[in-house]
């Protein structure tokens, strides 16, 4: 491996970086076409469960082609059981989604990670080559020469150059898609919130104007 030099991590790291680029760029259409418009659908929501229509509330949802408003129609089922059931639902809703938002996280938080050491090793093994050659070049048959060793480790250095440029896209790539994932659950949260509100203004209305008869 070491005779062989530094340039198949190259290749590696290539080939690393378009699978970053191809995670990002699926992961940036996903989040696309599948996060909520909350200034279009929050008005929208509240227009119905304030008036108690929770059907139609359910009509919205189901028109909205997003993450929030899956997740919050599968909470809105259960809205008979109480707030707690509501509360454990939510919970158990986002935990099962989140694998799904935040797909392809762990392979560019991984790329971040790691790309540097591995240009760094392809660095090792092109100064190892160079160091070989220089070995040759002190030799009797006079076979390597002070140009050739330090161009082999200029190439070497080119290596760990690489890695830092295809760590910093997929750091970048992993912040942002981390803070979209978490940006849904938030609006999961705040509508789910504003439907537990109305559930219960509903339910103590119904009560006064029990008591009231």
């Amino acid at each position: 491996m070491a005779k062989v030099g530094g340039e198949w991590v190259l290749y590696g790291l290539i080939l690393i970086s378009i699978l970053s680029i191809a995670v990002t760029a699926e992961r940036l259409y996903f989040f696309l076409r599948h996060s909520a418009k909350m200034e279009v659908l929050v008005p929208a929501l509240m227009f119905k469960v304030t008036k108690g229509d929770l059907e139609g509330a359910e009509q919205v949802l189901k028109k909205d082609n997003s993450e929030e408003a899956r997740m919050v129609l599968r909470v809105l089922e259960w809205r008979l059981d109480g707030r707690d059931a509501l509360r454990r639902i939510l919970d158990a809703v986002v935990l099962e989604r989140r694998p799904i938002l935040e797909k392809g996280t762990i392979f560019l938080g991984t790329v971040g990670n790691n790309a540097p050491f591995i240009g760094l090793f392809g660095t090792v093994l092109g100064v190892v080559e160079a160091f070989e050659q220089l070995g040759k070049g002190t030799s009797a048959e006079g076979a390597g020469s002070m140009d050739g060793v330090m161009s082999a480790i200029s190439e070497a250095l080119i290596a760990t150059a690489v890695g830092i440029l295809v760590a910093i896209p997929a750091v970048v790539a992993y912040n942002m898609l981390a803070r979209r994932a978490q940006r849904v659950e938030e609006n999961v949260e705040r509508l789910c919130n504003i439907l537990i509100a109305n559930i219960e203004r509903s339910v103590e209305r119904g009560s006064r104007e029990g008591e009231k008869k």
